[in-house]
């Protein structure tokens, strides 16, 4: 049995945790995800360099998927928070009783 990449399991642990921590204003999905991208990218790239010696590809590759579902939710939970903010009169000018 081959060892799997610590990077790889690394990646797949971020990368389950960013859908998670997107729901917190969506930024720490943002930095999870982005790291579990960068570890999965990484991984991948030893193993194939490791000519068979290592193996998770699999696992690198479910870290990368999960860390860009992870950013994307956390950029669309940004956003919708940030438009219900301003939809609430609490952007500059907002609310105007004069």
């Amino acid at each position: 049995m081959r060892p799997i990449e610590g990077k790889a399991i690394a990646a797949l642990v971020l990368g389950l945790f960013s859908p998670v921590g997107a729901l917190y204003y969506g930024v720490p999905g943002i930095v999870l995800g982005s790291l579990a991208v960068l570890l999965g990218l990484q991984a991948r790239r030893r193993i194939k360099e490791s000519a068979g010696v290592l193996g998770g590809g699999g696992i690198a590759m479910a870290g990368w998927i999960a860390g860009v579902c992870g950013i994307v939710a956390g950029l669309l939970w940004a956003a919708f928070l940030l438009a219900l903010f301003m939809a609430m009169g609490g952007g500059a000018g907002g609310g105007g009783k004069g």
